[in-house]
C-alpha cells in the first residue's frame, strides 16, 4: 500500500510443547475495498529461520447475506 500503514499483531508460536510471544509487524502491500481483497507481508519479528510471509485475503458475497473470506 502506498500510504506504507503498520499493523502490529501479536502471535503464540508453539514449538516443542513451548509457547512464545512474538511480536511481529505486518505491512499492508495492496487493499482494494471494491473488490474487498487485501494482501500483507511480514515487516519484522520472523524466527531466523523464516525468510518472510504474505498473505491475500478477500470476502465473497454468499447465500442468505453470508459470505466466504478466502486466504490465498
Amino acid at each position: 500500500m502506498k500510504n506504507g500503514h503498520e499493523i502490529l499483531v501479536i502471535r503464540a508460536v508453539w514449538i516443542e510443547n513451548l509457547v512464545h510471544d512474538i511480536a511481529q509487524s505486518e505491512r499492508l502491500t495492496e487493499f482494494d475495498p471494491e473488490a474487498r481483497s487485501l494482501s500483507y507481508e511480514a515487516a519484522a519479528g520472523l524466527p531466523w529461520f523464516i525468510t518472510g510471509t504474505a498473505s491475500r485475503w478477500s470476502v465473497h458475497a454468499g447465500p442468505g447475506g453470508a459470505c466466504t473470506v478466502r486466504i490465498h
